[in-house]
C-alpha cells in the first residue's frame, strides 16, 4: 500500500548489495526554475522491508545543461521496518541552479538481503524553508496543475 494515493516508487533486490553505496533519483523538479539564492525544502517518506537501515535523502542541483552545482544532504535516519517514515533536506541553491534532483541513499546500518524492498512515496520539493504537510491528487481542496508525476500542487495555505 502506498503512503499517498495508488501508486509508489519500489526497489526490489535480486542480489543483495556488498556496500551501502545505493542511491536512486526519487523525484525530478521541472527545469527553469531560476533556483539561484532561495532556499528549498525536499521531503519523502519511504518505508524498508528490513531492519536497521539508514536513510537519508541527497538534493542535487542541476544546471540547464544537466551539470551540477553543488549538493547537500539532510539528516540520516535509522528505519524501522514496514514503517513510512518523512525524510527531508534543506538547502539554498547556487546562483545557476536550473532544476532538482532528490535523492534517496542508503548511508549506513544493515544491507538488505535478496528480495528486501524499499518503497518512496509522496515526494516533493517547495520553496521556502517550512515543511508542509504532502498534497496530492487525492488529498481534499488541492489542485493539481500539469500531469501526474509531474505536476505542481495546489492547496489550503498553512495554518498559522
Amino acid at each position: 500500500a502506498a503512503f499517498s494515493g495508488s501508486s509508489l516508487y519500489r526497489v526490489v533486490w535480486t542480489t543483495p548489495p556488498t556496500s551501502n553505496s545505493s542511491s536512486w533519483v526519487a523525484s525530478s523538479s521541472a527545469t527553469g526554475l531560476n533556483a539561484g539564492g532561495k532556499a528549498y525544502i525536499a521531503s519523502g517518506y519511504v518505508r524498508a522491508s528490513w531492519s536497521g537501515s539508514t536513510f537519508g535523502l541527497n538534493l542535487v542541483g542541476r544546471t540547464g545543461g544537466g551539470g551540477v552545482t553543488s549538493e547537500t544532504y539532510g539528516t540520516s535516519v535509522t528505519l524501522s521496518p514496514g514503517v513510512w517514515t518523512r525524510l527531508s533536506v534543506t538547502w539554498t541553491a547556487p546562483a545557476n541552479t536550473d532544476y532538482f534532483e532528490v535523492r534517496l541513499r542508503q548511508v549506513g546500518g544493515s544491507l538488505p538481503a535478496a528480495g528486501s524492498t524499499m518503497d518512496g512515496d509522496a515526494f516533493m520539493l517547495n520553496e521556502g524553508g517550512s515543511l508542509y504537510s504532502y498534497g496530492g491528487p487525492e488529498t481534499p481542496n488541492w489542485a493539481i496543475k500539469a500531469a501526474s508525476g509531474n505536476s505542481v500542487s495546489f492547496g489550503p495555505a498553512p495554518s498559522q
